[in-house]
């Protein structure tokens, strides 16, 4: 099985696992959480600068997964952005498509923000297996 590596900021000191059940807790997390009902935590491929919303955490925390339980929308295989368009739009109805995936048993999907970073979004909780503390002097 091989396994990916993935990293989740936040300023919560000391967790077990990264748990789902905060999504849409945030600003920037509520809305989507009203819409879609797939509930989700966000997590990078890589350890790298953050986005803007997430220069006041402090750790990062890394857990691992089989890749082949992600769907890849890079690659779009299935060509699910296709299949899940809006008619006559460009926009794809994320919702329907992250439902979509979960029951087809799904652990996750990763995509491409602004070709600067790899997301992956898991639909369960994980385990934590690293934290790095003070991550602002260490990626920054």
């Amino acid at each position: 099985m091989e396994k990916l590596t993935l990293y989740h900021y936040t300023d919560v000191k000391d967790i077990k696992k990264i748990d789902t059940s905060f999504f849409g807790s945030h600003y920037f997390t509520d809305n989507d959480a009203k819409i879609s009902g797939v509930k989700r935590a966000f997590y990078y491929t890589e350890k790298t600068p953050f986005e803007y919303f997430f220069t006041s955490c402090r750790y990062c925390y890394t857990a691992e997964v089989n890749k082949k339980s992600i769907y890849d929308l890079k690659t779009d295989k299935k060509k699910l952005l296709k299949k899940f368009r809006f008619s006559g739009v460009d926009n794809v109805n994320i919702s329907a498509l992250l439902r979509y995936l979960k029951s087809k048993g799904f652990s996750g999907v990763l995509y491409n923000i602004n070709l600067k970073y790899d997301v992956v979004c898991l639909f369960n909780s994980q385990k934590v297996l690293t934290c790095i503390d003070n991550i602002k002097d260490k990626i920054l």
